[in-house]
């Protein structure tokens, strides 16, 4: 078995790369692979799936994406997960060979370069059957991460017996090393079935009995916005020390804004620097326009459509309601309601594509000037496609008592949002909190500050409460640079991570559904989202009391249910647990984050 591992790989990279279809490939070793690939020609994009089944073990899942140019994968960048762990591929063809960027959890890799010729599209391969013609294909083996060399040999056409009826075919010899194999396709182009070393693939169009049993998620879901995890970047010279941890997280989305944004002119480097972490992480961009610039906000977007031309979500000013305290400039609610109309007017209506994420007003910090939310409504709800704000309890010098007794306290912050916009006809507007964090000045270190573990279980909360309120994004502030509110502590000259950055491990397997839970225990927060790739279910709990809970999880009509008993699982005090169960909720793996340690 060990010698045909590497050759059954290399026949894998082939089996898998047919045109916008679904394929099964089975081995006489009783190994199963399932992929899905889809090209799209307007985006000249190619992406797919592949999930390898084991017998008596999780699956393999393997995730890629690729740019297309002229039948060749120019950018091909590839995500896999196997036993709770994530590793990460980029490949970026340049001057005759693949500069090849391999990244395992968070730890990046020296760059390499491969001498190869550029990876044939599966768009190119289904053209080419159709010409009935003999030709090469370079693939790609997302198992054993080789470039290999196939060649088709045009061998006529016949009819072939399928689960569907007889189907004519072009028949075409596989060779690789001596090799050969033989693989049908239909009238389209589509691979309807290959064999190659005892491996058989079948497209389940034609062979719908070759499709692998699997589990139905026996409990409801719900979606969530797939923008809801994000944060915040504005130090673009520190792209290379944040992509990796970015990369390797639940963040979806990045606001590339802040004070230092509304007021300091993006230059040629900033724009070149944030646009290689977006393409290495492959976030979604969430750009804020400057209030203080020279350009006015129309000529800022088109600026920032040359680097980031698929830009769909913006902002105008950063906390302009309190710009006489963060910046010193008596800014009038009229005067900033006036202008926000006639700049976002004029970016509307020659670009209603673009979305409006607005105000970006900090509430309930300094109360002396929140009624600048209300007299926004009434101006300017129109033209805002996500209302905004930013949310700081505190300053940063307060006990970890405080910071923890804010739990309940966020909540309750996003229902008089919610009540206030119901007031105005608004309950369809979503709700983004673009900055959060348990303190706002970097400079102070209170026991309850943003780096501490106390602020890490605030977090976790308050992305718990986010799903609970059908939030649209909430975006911590941030990842690096910022004194104590960074994710990234980088003042000793290393990357270090704080005990917030946890949190996005906690989520980075959380797609955009949810399973609904009940919880009724006091100091407990916990929510539940469906992996159906791999038939699991993940568990976040998060103890924010000062008591061990031992608790017991079950199914109460399709919706999970969590009671506390003496012989249940046990959650240590002032902890962040990661808990995967099976569809039976048994637990099958578990990480977990302590005040006295982790495990």
């Amino acid at each position: 078995m060990k010698r045909s591992l590497p050759i059954l790989f290399i026949f894998i990279a082939f089996i898998i790369t047919c045109f916008s279809i679904e394929m099964v490939s089975e081995t006489s070793d009783g190994l199963t692979l399932v992929s899905c690939i889809e090209y799209n020609a307007e985006l000249k994009s190619e992406n797919g799936k592949i999930i390898v089944l084991f017998d008596n073990k999780l699956p393999q899942i393997i995730e890629y994406s690729a740019a297309v140019d002229e039948g060749v994968l120019k950018r091909l960048s590839v995500k896999r997960w196997a036993d709770f762990k994530h590793d990460y591929l980029l490949f970026e063809y340049i001057d005759n060979g693949y500069l090849k960027q391999e990244q395992q959890e968070s730890i990046l890799a020296p760059s390499t370069i491969i001498n190869a010729e550029p990876i044939t599209s599966s768009e190119k391969i289904r053209k080419r059957t159709l010409e009935r013609k003999d030709f090469r294909v370079i693939k790609f083996d997302f198992l054993s991460s080789q470039i290999i060399a196939f060649d088709y040999t045009y061998a006529g056409d016949e009819s072939l017996v399928t689960e569907i009826g007889n189907v004519k075919v072009v028949k075409y010899t596989i060779t690789f090393q001596g090799v050969t194999g033989e693989s049908f396709f239909d009238k389209n182009g589509e691979e309807i079935t290959t064999s190659f070393m005892g491996i058989h693939s079948y497209n389940l169009k034609y062979f719908p009995s070759k499709r692998p049993e699997v589990q139905k998620l026996p409990f409801e879901i719900v979606p969530i916005s797939p923008y809801l995890f994000g944060n915040n970047y504005w130090k673009e010279w520190s792209f290379m020390l944040a992509s990796p941890f970015i990369k390797n997280s639940a963040i979806k989305m990045i606001r590339w804004g802040g004070i230092f944004r509304d007021y300091n002119q993006r230059r040629l480097y900033d724009f070149q620097n944030f646009t290689r972490m977006l393409e290495y992480t492959d976030v979604e961009p969430l750009v804020q326009l400057e209030y203080f610039s020279e350009s006015d906000a129309l000529t800022q977007l088109e600026e920032l459509l040359h680097y980031i031309p698929d830009l769909k979500y913006i902002s105008f000013s950063n906390e302009a309601n309190i710009y006489p305290i963060i910046l010193g400039k008596n800014v009038s609610l009229s005067e900033f309601n006036e202008r926000f109309r006639e700049e976002i007017t004029k970016i509307k209506n020659k670009y209603p594509e673009i979305q409006i994420v607005a105000p970006d007003f900090t509430i309930a910090t300094f109360p002396q000037y929140d009624s600048w939310l209300i007299g926004f409504l009434k101006e300017n709800a129109d033209l805002t496609d996500v209302l905004s704000l930013h949310y700081y309890a505190f300053d940063g010098s307060q006990s970890a008592i405080r910071t923890l007794s804010n739990i309940q306290t966020f909540k309750s912050y996003i229902d008089s949002i919610k009540t206030l916009l119901k007031k105005f006809g608004l309950e369809g507007l979503p709700l983004a909190i673009t900055e959060a964090n348990t303190g706002f000045d970097y400079r102070q270190k209170g026991s309850g500050n943003p780096s501490t573990f106390e602020a890490a279980l605030w977090g976790a909360s308050a992305y718990i409460t986010a799903i609970e309120e059908n939030l649209w994004s909430l975006q911590l502030w941030c990842v690096i640079d910022d004194g104590t509110l960074s994710l990234l502590d980088t003042s000793t000259g290393k990357i270090e991570y704080r005990p917030m950055a946890l949190v996005y491990e906690l989520f980075r397997d959380f797609y955009n559904e949810i399973i609904p839970v009940e919880v009724k225990i006091y100091g407990l927060k916990a929510v539940f989202a469906p992996f159906k790739d791999a038939e699991l279910i993940i568990g976040v709990f998060v103890n924010y009391s000062d008591k061990e809970l031992k608790i017991r999880l079950t199914e109460d009509s399709k919706r999970l249910k969590i009671t506390e008993m003496d012989s249940g699982i046990s959650l240590k005090p002032l902890s962040m647990n990661l808990i995967y169960f099976d569809y039976q909720l048994n637990p099958v793996h578990r990480e977990s984050y302590s005040k006295g340690g982790d495990e």
